[in-house]
């Protein structure tokens, strides 16, 4: 393994930062880093890492495909094979998938609950069937948010395509607050009127962030 990793940022091993702050710690190259684990082929892991990471934020909440790993320098079919497999297991173990039947807000934290670490804010939709299965949980929109100006549509694109029956959404608090700010409301509120349009209500808006989570419906501030 190729030791420079450890110093991709400042001179802490990220081992030492994982037992003084939890994983969560790690930058998003330093978690990278240590799943390429060492540069090839006179590339260092550095930029091998960087690299993956830009083919990574251009797909955000899908599994890599070996073909876009395999066209970054120093990526070979064995590294491209690994970090999509790790991707994989990751998904399975994170994301429940077919049979997951959401009845409480707690089943929706569990699905989304690694956002809530998350050092940006994302909004999340999971899509959910007559019965209130799971369908599919998907990344929508990641950076500063602005929810005056996020559209509805972009929420419902997925929700039609995978013909369902209602949709919750998510979005994190980076500070670590979970009240709902006026904007919060407001995008609830417009999200809300859509779902009624389209015939796939909006079941749930939840806010997650290291502190636990805040339901809407739970907080009777929406009712479908």
């Amino acid at each position: 393994m190729d030791s420079n990793w450890y110093k991709i940022k400042g001179s802490i091993k990220p081992l030492d930062k994982i037992r003084g702050f939890g994983i969560s710690s790690l930058t998003e190259q330093e978690l990278m880093a240590a799943l390429v684990g060492g540069g090839t082929g006179g590339n260092s892991v550095h930029y091998v890492s960087k690299n993956i990471l830009s083919v990574l934020q251009k797909t955000p909440g899908y599994v890599p495909e070996v073909e876009s790993l395999l066209k970054i320098k120093g990526v070979g079919e064995v590294k491209a094979v690994q970090i999509t497999a790790s991707f994989e297991l990751a998904r399975r173990f994170l994301y429940p998938s077919k049979g997951y039947i959401i009845r409480h807000p707690k089943d929706v934290y569990e699905v989304v609950k690694l956002y809530a670490y998350h050092h940006q804010e994302v909004i999340v939709v999971i899509t959910l069937s007559g019965s209130q299965e799971l369908i599919n949980c998907r990344e929508v929109f990641k950076g500063t948010l602005d929810m005056s100006v996020t559209h509805s549509r972009e929420i419902f694109v997925d929700a039609l395509k995978d013909r369902a029956a209602g949709i919750i959404v998510i979005h994190n608090h980076p500070s670590g607050s979970l009240a709902p700010s006026v904007e919060d409301r407001q995008f609830t509120e417009n999200l809300s009127q859509a779902g009624q349009l389209l015939g796939i209500p909006l079941m749930d808006h939840v806010i997650i962030s290291r502190e636990g989570y805040y339901s809407f419906v739970e907080n009777k501030m929406l009712v479908y």
